[in-house]
């Protein structure tokens, strides 16, 4: 049975591996002030960016209940993989949709998996449910399998401010307000469970990246198979500089680099990164 792969837009990704990976992308949205914009293909980013760097407010939504029942159709088998649960309703949405879907149609195989992860962390188990697809894995194989990858997901990210992490409520106040009066650079993680949590703090930008880069090849030789999935919120240069460090000490199977999306823009804020294999 062929497999139709489900994340929601905090997944970074482009439209060429969506195309590749046969995924289907739920929205979700994001409220500046009093505008409302749906992160999907349609989202003005440039407007979106402005209005981002200007708003006084900012709240997000998760795709509902019938956006995940509108991409759960077709005959394929279906895997989900939404934001983490402690960072958004997305994963109880899908899993409301899914009951609702098999209430009609028991018959379909539909699961929708607890990540544990965001953003590129998904797309990261997104690209192994592919993969395994193309194995000749039976869908319940690819289950167990994922079940076990993403308890081995590593992802970091560093931000130049935690001012939209403070407003969202993913890090305290004060930290937030620490780290800026004293030109911190916060090297930040996703634990076992999905929550976000500091790693590292550090004094200067180049001391940061090359931290950051250090922490990511500490598995070594164990990298070489993995893929290495990178977002970045207009801070390609970073995202260089990483590179240029890891090419010194690892190597990965695949590196792929994409721009953030809506909602992840909103919590990376010009100048992050976010880092997952």
């Amino acid at each position: 049975m062929a497999i139709k792969i489900v994340v929601d837009s905090a997944c970074d990704c482009d439209q060429a591996i969506v195309k590749k990976l046969n995924m289907v992308v739920a929205p979700l949205s994001v409220t500046l002030d009093d505008t409302v914009y749906v992160d999907d293909a349609s989202l003005d980013f440039e407007a979106y960016s402005a209005h981002m760097k200007s708003c006084k407010s900012f709240k997000t939504a998760c795709p509902s209940p019938q956006q995940y029942m509108d991409v759960f159709t077709g005959d394929d088998d279906i895997l989900v993989v939404p934001i983490s649960e402690p960072l958004s309703g997305s994963y109880q949405s899908a899993m409301v949709a899914r009951a609702m879907v098999l209430e009609q149609h028991p018959e379909k195989c539909i699961h929708v998996f607890s990540s544990c992860t965001a953003v590129t962390g998904q797309l990261v188990l997104a690209i192994k449910i592919h993969e395994l697809s193309q194995q000749g894995k039976s869908t319940q194989e690819i289950i167990e399998e994922i079940e076990k990858a993403k308890k081995h997901i590593t992802l970091y990210f560093m931000l130049e401010s935690l001012d939209y992490l403070a407003k969202g409520g993913r890090v305290s106040p004060f930290v937030a307000k620490a780290a800026s009066m004293l030109h911190v650079r916060c090297i930040m993680l996703a634990n076992d469970m999905g929550k976000i949590e500091m790693a590292e703090k550090m004094i200067g930008e180049k001391k940061a990246l090359k931290r950051i880069a250090a922490i990511l090849a500490q598995k070594g030789e164990q990298l070489a198979e993995k893929t290495l999935c990178i977002s970045h919120c207009q801070a390609l240069d970073k995202v260089q500089a990483v590179l240029a460090e890891l090419k010194t000490m690892c190597s990965f199977k695949e590196i792929l680099v994409f721009e953030t999306g809506g909602l992840s823009s909103i919590y990376a804020n010009v100048g992050g990164i976010i880092i997952a294999y």
